[in-house]
């Protein structure tokens, strides 16, 4: 869809890849970076840049230093049970009142490796009276100590996928989002932030979920199966990647023509398989 909105208003298509490091069952795949690039290459999806968020971590540093600096984002050292439980009864923790100061010295303890994982993380500063509690002093950064797939252990902090979307769309000019309305509190947590920060806004697109009659498309589950033995690989049908596809014989033309034809519709639409 980004491919044929480009090539039919004349824009630039950026392939941003991104790798940081998620939950512990969501691990980066080593073999994934390859699979991606050939993928879009089989679709004939020409992009002009690509960009890795391993490479960015200083960039992010930079910006959530200056987020703490104007007071919009905290260090908080609360356990996840009780942050949890205080964002659920919209309850600010007392780190929410620490002084700049205080916080800058927190993230600079972060970055050096002085805190356990678990034990601090930066917060934005929303507020916890919002109706959603999944909006409440957000989550930016945190610690994790697990090796990453391309820079090892090079970074101990790494920044949740809607900060730093935040950041590159608005650092790499970034004019038109398209996602699917499932990532709607993902955008919000954008525009909060190029508010405080007085970004001009990208325009986000939104569409509905395309689904297959009887299949669960899930790259978790099917890593899983792999490493079971149970699938062959992921060119195996059964993982529904780009690569099965290809290796069936369905032609890209044929999912190219698919998919725009489905559109931008918010509806949910499910299709037989």
């Amino acid at each position: 869809v980004n491919d044929e909105y480009v090539k039919r208003y004349g824009g630039k298509l950026l392939l941003v890849i991104d790798d940081t490091i998620g939950s512990e069952e969501k691990f980066i795949l080593p073999e994934a970076y390859k699979m991606i690039v050939d993928g879009l290459k089989w679709l004939g999806v020409r992009y002009n840049k690509i960009f890795y968020k391993s490479d960015r971590l200083k960039l992010f540093y930079k910006m959530a230093e200056e987020l703490i600096k104007k007071d919009f984002a905290y260090v908080c050292e609360c356990s996840v049970k009780i942050l949890r439980k205080n964002r659920a009864e919209g309850v600010a923790c007392y780190h929410r009142n620490q002084t700049i100061e205080e916080n800058l010295r927190k993230w600079s303890r972060m970055l050096k490796g002085t805190y356990e994982e678990g034990q601090a993380v930066v917060r934005l500063k929303t507020s916890m009276g919002y109706p959603d509690p999944a909006f409440r002093d957000r989550v930016l950064l945190r610690i994790v100590d697990r090796k990453h797939s391309r820079v090892g252990k090079k970074y101990r902090v790494w920044p949740t996928l809607e900060f730093s979307w935040a950041i590159d769309d608005h650092i790499l000019g970034v004019t038109h989002i398209i996602r699917g309305k499932d990532l709607m509190i993902e955008d919000m947590m954008e525009e909060f932030i190029w508010n405080l920060m007085g970004w001009k806004k990208s325009e986000i697109v939104h569409h509905g979920m395309l689904s297959l009659e009887g299949v669960k498309l899930s790259k978790t589950e099917a890593r899983k199966a792999i490493g079971k033995k149970e699938y062959i690989g992921w060119d195996d049908p059964r993982t529904w990647s780009l690569q099965s596809l290809e290796k069936r014989g369905i032609k890209p033309g044929a999912i190219k023509n698919f998919v725009i034809k489905m559109g931008l519709s918010l509806s949910d639409v499910t299709v037989p398989t």
